[in-house]
């Protein structure tokens, strides 16, 4: 009947169109990626492509760490008095054994009132020796002047003496040396030829063993 056919015509062409819809849709897809792929191929061939050249060279590894290093021995470091320091034996971070001169002054000036310190020793040193030969045999009947006399030389034999051991220690302190063996971990003056004064810290030494 004429209605039968009509109503599968119109079927066959819903099929069509459906179809034909879905291709399109297909397509769309097809031509998004084809533009994309493109894009981004242009895109990439257009970019500066950067090189460089290996090189053959030495691998260095640091570590830096922080805490407390507990020490066996610490001790802090000054000069017995002001000058100019001549002469730097160390810097931080050396391992110094006991005895290491570390740092010295000019002991010219200190080395010459030793001098002076020793010469008035002798000289007093001198003048007891006459006084006593003057009374010896007047242990007895010393008389108040030979008493005086004798003991005023000996006084100042005495003020001589101290006066040797300040110089002499002065000369010495001129001189910082390592108490101990140990490591250097502070240096205020790591070169020669400036001024410190009395107690100042020089060098800090710790023995971490």
């Amino acid at each position: 009947s004429k209605t039968l056919k009509k109503r599968f015509i119109i079927s066959i062409m819903d099929k069509v169109r459906n179809l034909l819809a879905k291709k399109w849709k297909l397509i769309i897809v097809i031509l998004l990626v084809v533009a994309g792929g493109l894009f981004f191929y242009f895109k990439n061939k257009n970019a500066v492509i950067k090189t460089t050249t290996i090189q053959k060279g030495n691998l260095k590894e640091e570590m830096i760490l922080s805490g407390e290093v507990t020490a066996t021995n610490y001790a802090k470091l000054s000069f017995e008095t002001s000058g100019k320091i001549i002469f730097v034996g160390a810097k931080e971070g050396d391992r110094v054994i006991k005895g290491k001169l570390i740092s010295k002054l000019d002991s010219t000036v200190l080395n010459s009132n030793y001098q002076i310190a020793m010469a008035g020793l002798r000289a007093a040193e001198a003048t007891v020796e006459n006084i006593h030969d003057q009374v010896k045999g007047n242990d007895s009947d010393e008389s108040f002047v030979q008493k005086d006399t004798r003991t005023t030389a000996e006084v100042s034999k005495d003020k001589a003496y101290e006066a040797v051991i300040v110089a002499k220690r002065n000369l010495d302190g001129a001189n910082l040396y390592a108490p101990f063996n140990g490591i250097i971990t502070y240096l205020n003056h790591p070169f020669a030829g400036v001024y410190t004064s009395l107690g100042a810290i020089e060098a800090e030494i710790i023995d971490p063993a």
